[in-house]
């Protein structure tokens, strides 16, 4: 070998010494892979139980509502609020309602009218729970327009109406306020009553049974008997 291949041997072995060395591409080791895989099921479990989390909140908030709902009926209808525990309860009150209007008689009406006006205040007392004495009276009394008070109060005084019986008061009233009209006028315009153009026989019963009413009709009396 002479000298020239030599020197080119020489600089080939420093040009492979300069060389960088090969490594073989690294793969990702097990133990890491299972790591990451841990971390993305860490993840994945919280997600579920935000979620879990979540709908038994807005479970808890739509059974708050209901009680909350239930709380305000209970409370609207009896005006307290009982859990249920004590059996032995007052009696039940009646769930409130708007109160009925109160009836009004002016002066001057009619036999039929009165016993309208005796219907409405009876059905009045029942909607509006009335049973103390004093309560009744008042309501009587406020039934009655001005002038009916006043005349009351000007033939009975103030202290015989207070302490009267609802009867009686009624009586007094009845005494200002209805017509008075002769039986025998009743009796002529019950015999004046026909039936209407396509009148129904019902509405007809009821118009005579109501006329005759009003002079304590009995019946026709019976024929005379032959001898």
């Amino acid at each position: 070998m002479n000298a020239e291949e030599m020197q080119t041997d020489q600089q080939h072995d420093q040009q492979n010494n300069q060389m960088p060395p090969q490594h073989e591409p690294t793969q990702e080791q097990p133990g890491q892979l299972s790591e990451t895989q841990q971390l993305i099921n860490m993840m994945q479990e919280q997600m579920y139980m935000m979620k879990q989390t979540q709908s038994s909140l807005l479970a808890a908030s739509n059974e708050n509502l209901q009680l909350r709902q239930q709380l305000a009926e209970k409370s609207g209808s009896n005006g307290t609020w009982h859990d249920g525990s004590n059996s032995t309860q007052g009696p039940t009150r009646r769930p409130q309602t708007k109160k009925p209007e109160r009836p009004v008689v002016e002066t001057d009406v009619s036999e039929t009218e009165w016993a309208v006006f005796l219907d409405s205040w009876q059905r009045y007392k029942t909607m509006c729970d009335l049973t103390d004495v004093q309560d009744i009276r008042n309501e009587l009394r406020l039934t009655c327009s001005a002038a009916v008070n006043r005349r009351l109060i000007e033939l009975n005084g103030i202290e015989n109406l207070n302490s009267t019986t609802e009867a009686a008061l009624l009586a007094l009233i009845k005494e200002i306020v209805v017509m008075s009209v002769h039986h025998q006028v009743h009796r002529q315009r019950f015999c004046q009553i026909i039936q209407a153009e396509e009148e129904p026989i019902g509405q007809l019963m009821a118009k005579i049974k109501a006329q005759a009413e009003l002079f304590n009709f009995k019946g026709l009396p019976p024929p005379p008997q032959k001898i």
